[in-house]
């Protein structure tokens, strides 16, 4: 009935994140694989400037939130920029410098880039493609930008609570970062973590959760090992 009933008390939300450094170099072997897996890579100009709602750029969503970052919560004071106008300019430049540029490659398309240009510059141009392009690309700085949004969202969220007198741990909507690097150097400890943050022990005890986490990490190794043989 209506009184055995668990009482809804919020939405819990967990953003996985990636290092951009070996997420920019994953990106890069991912998409230069022969055969791609994604053919969208055979017919985009990676340095084109791309609209939203025939008007918007990609640095127009983003630059109010890169240009201002929240105070440190510690200290309280204002981190510099993470990226300016100027810089979108510079990659757009960059971009262009390394794009249909060589003699070899000025009728080529952008996998053909990434497959035969110096490795050193198709990781350029392919990173510059995951931070500049909003449609097909973006994926660097979209995730920073979500980082800082949720993060004021939770301030905003702790802020009210203690307006009106509200314990902590009971915001309407709680987030949990976690690192999917993170996840693969620890496995056990972030999926045990997962875990505690949408189930308390009254809801999943805490012997149910351990046999979830070695069951998690026994497929996780399975498949490692699988990859890595492939690898050899």
């Amino acid at each position: 009935g209506m009184a055995g009933r668990r009482v809804k008390r919020g939405v819990k939300v967990v953003h996985l994140v990636r290092n951009p450094f070996t997420m920019a170099v994953s990106n890069f072997n991912y998409h230069a694989q022969y055969p791609t897996p994604e053919n969208w890579v055979k017919t985009i100009d990676p340095c084109i400037t791309e609209f939203f709602n025939d008007h918007q750029t990609y640095p127009d969503l983003t630059l109010p939130t890169l240009l201002a970052p929240p105070p440190n919560p510690n200290t309280g004071s204002q981190p510099p920029p993470i990226l300016t106008p100027d810089d979108f300019q510079s990659l757009s430049s960059t971009c262009r410098l390394h794009y249909r540029t060589r003699p070899r490659l000025k009728e080529s398309s952008y996998y053909t880039h990434l497959r035969h240009l110096h490795p050193k510059y198709a990781v350029l141009l392919s990173t510059i493609h995951m931070m500049t392009q909003g449609v097909s690309g973006g994926d660097i700085l979209r995730m920073a930008n979500n980082i800082i949004k949720l993060r004021q969202m939770t301030v905003l969220l702790q802020q009210m609570n203690a307006l009106h007198h509200i314990p902590a741990g009971m915001e309407k909507i709680q987030v949990l970062t976690l690192s999917m690097d993170d996840f693969i150097v620890h496995p056990e400890e972030n999926a045990k973590k997962f875990l505690d943050f949408f189930f308390d022990d009254d809801v999943m005890p805490l012997t149910t959760k351990k046999n979830i986490v070695t069951r998690y990490v026994q497929d996780y190794l399975v498949k490692l090992h699988a990859a890595e043989e492939e690898g050899n």
